[in-house]
């Protein structure tokens, strides 16, 4: 009853948010031999900082920066990755392959079936009909012809071969066809809807079948190219 001690100093060790101008510091009465409140337990390590709130909502990411084991499982990672892009790289062939031989089979349709039957049927069916199809199949087109181009220069990357970046050159060369030679036709056929029956709009429509012969010329290249040097 008789013992006094100073007022501490801000200290929280081991009473959380209270005052410490009601419970002093534990280390302070530890060293003043004051014994301690009921209930309350002494803390031996007072100035140990603890980590921060960062680490303790995030134990996962706590788990994995701060083990030993982090650099072999970003190590193991990169192997993963490289392992899908050599697999990916290896079968480059068979997806050129079978890409350009479906945009050579797209192309004959187009010319041989579709185009052939709007040239015997009136304008005003026609060009409609033109418009339709040519909105439904041109990202497709182009979609394969990118496969088929991207797939020749992985198959390049695993061959070594000059012949299959030749061929994919060739592939690829149909998207920017399809944009500047293709895509202008299309939008002034829009305009003479009604005026099917002029002779522009037969000019037009007919001037169709060259454009995608032009096409299926291309990839008829790169789909040669990529069958001879996939059987060597």
């Amino acid at each position: 009853m008789g013992q006094k001690y100073s007022r501490p100093e801000p200290c929280y060790h081991g009473y959380g948010d209270q005052p410490p101008a009601k419970r002093p510091c534990i280390c302070r009465r530890r060293s003043s031999g004051l014994i301690l409140p009921r209930g309350s337990k002494p803390d031996l390590f007072p100035h140990y900082q603890r980590p921060k709130q960062r680490r303790e909502s995030f134990p996962f990411i706590y788990v994995l920066l701060y083990t030993p084991h982090h650099d072999n499982t970003i190590r193991t990672m990169s192997v993963g990755q490289r392992s899908i892009l050599d697999t990916i790289a290896a079968e480059g062939v068979h997806f050129a392959l079978w890409s350009s031989i479906m945009s050579v089979g797209g192309g004959l349709g187009e010319i041989f079936v579709n185009h052939d039957a709007r040239m015997h049927i009136a304008g005003e069916h026609a060009i409609p009909e033109l418009l339709e199809a040519h909105k439904r199949s041109k990202y497709l087109t182009n979609l394969m012809l990118l496969v088929s181009g991207v797939s020749g220069a992985l198959a390049y990357q695993q061959t070594k071969d000059n012949y299959w970046l030749i061929g994919s050159g060739l592939m690829l060369a149909g998207i920017p066809y399809c944009a500047l030679v293709e895509y202008p036709v299309a939008e002034q056929l829009k305009f003479l809807t009604l005026d099917a029956k002029s002779e522009k709009a037969r000019t037009l429509l007919a001037s169709w079948g060259g454009i995608q012969l032009g096409k299926l010329a291309l990839a008829v290249g790169g789909a040669t190219i990529f069958y001879w040097f996939a059987r060597r």
